[in-house]
């Protein structure tokens, strides 16, 4: 496998505890590293504080507050972005 490729072996997956840490946790040669998070405001922290390739975020047609700053945020900085819940789990 080329370097960079993710894999399921090789992905590599953050939590909200990793927010905040002076580097990112990615080693030479490990592939991808992402994060997930609930509120724009984490997905802004985390593109600020690590740079991870992707962010998988809350994004659907009744939640929509990604759009004010956090998009922005990860198209500026070259974050790759995957909408979680796009068909909305529920409208209550």
């Amino acid at each position: 496998m080329a370097t960079g490729t993710p894999s399921r072996s090789s992905g590599r997956h953050c939590t909200r505890s990793a927010i905040g840490s002076s580097s990112p946790p990615r080693l030479a040669g490990e592939g991808f590293y992402g994060v997930s998070v609930h509120p724009p405001e984490e997905g802004v922290a985390a593109v600020q504080a690590t740079m991870p390739d992707t962010v998988q975020i809350v994004y659907n047609l009744a939640r929509r507050d990604a759009e004010d700053t956090f998009l922005p945020t990860a198209q500026a900085a070259n974050v790759g972005v995957i909408a979680r819940e796009p068909l909305v789990r529920s409208w209550g």
